[in-house]
């Protein structure tokens, strides 16, 4: 920053000060911490403007007002300008605090779930063969069948059993479906119906695995068709016509390769 021109009077009211407390100038510099070339080219004209810092420590030194020896037009100006300074610091430190919860709360999220989807609570196993159910009530899963590695772009079929019983209910109605973590947002319908008693169901169907290789992880999910799974990451937060958000779903892993 610098302060207003240095007129005459002002280089004269720094050099009278100086002389009437028996200063030299180079004791002035010492005791400003200016350079005793600034003190000479001040008092003498050589110089049009100095630092603000410069003129603050001199008056400093001789104990004068700076506001009086800048004059108040000078004054007020630092003073707009160092309001104007605050408010711009204060403006990038809000914008970089933000940032900040938005990259700490990236970090810190459930990277399984993202931002609109919850994982249901249980994850089936396959048992094989139908258990005796007695006064229990479920599903389970008899077997999947599908191969565990796979081409890039090859098509994958598979094809899965599983059994259920309600007990004392007449009927359960269910959803289930398929989701390919390649892809996330697009579901395999396999079964939309009304169960009764005891039974089991046989579903097939196909995937085109990802023209990337790497592993990749398949769900199938069993929900309430009212409110079935809409992702590979689980149920729309927005939507519980239901307690789907607890659904059961079986999940293995398919290594693709080039």
């Amino acid at each position: 920053m610098r302060a207003k021109s240095i007129v005459s009077e002002v280089a004269q009211q720094i050099a009278t000060a100086r002389r009437e407390r028996q200063l030299t100038q180079q004791e002035l510099s010492e005791k400003s911490k200016v350079s005793l070339r600034t003190i000479q080219d001040l008092e003498r004209g050589r110089r049009e403007s100095f630092s603000e810092s410069t003129l603050i420590g001199i008056c400093r030194a001789l104990d004068l007002d700076y506001r009086e020896v800048i004059g108040e037009e000078a004054y007020l100006a630092r003073e707009r300008r160092r309001v104007r300074t605050r408010l711009w610091l204060i403006a990038v430190f809000v914008v970089v605090g933000a940032i900040g919860v938005i990259l700490v709360y990236s970090i810190l999220r459930e990277p399984e779930t993202g931002q609109l989807f919850t994982m249901p609570g249980e994850k089936l196993q396959i048992h094989e063969g139908i258990p005796e159910w007695e006064d229990s009530s479920g599903i389970v899963i008899n077997y999947l069948d599908i191969k565990p590695r796979a081409v890039c772009g090859e098509e994958l079929s598979g094809e899965i059993k599983w059994s259920y019983h309600f007990g004392e209910a007449e009927y359960f109605a269910y959803y289930a479906s398929a989701y390919a973590e390649w892809d996330p947002e697009n579901g395999i319908w396999l079964y939309d119906g009304i169960m009764f008693e005891d039974g089991s169901v046989i579903r097939n169907f196909a995937l085109a695995c990802p023209e990337d290789p790497g592993k990749y992880r398949i769900r199938i999910f069993f929900a309430s068709p009212n409110a079935p799974i809409s992702n590979f990451h689980g149920h729309d937060i927005s939507n519980k016509p239901t307690e789907a958000n607890l659904a059961k779903y079986l999940e293995t892993t398919i290594e693709v390769i080039p």
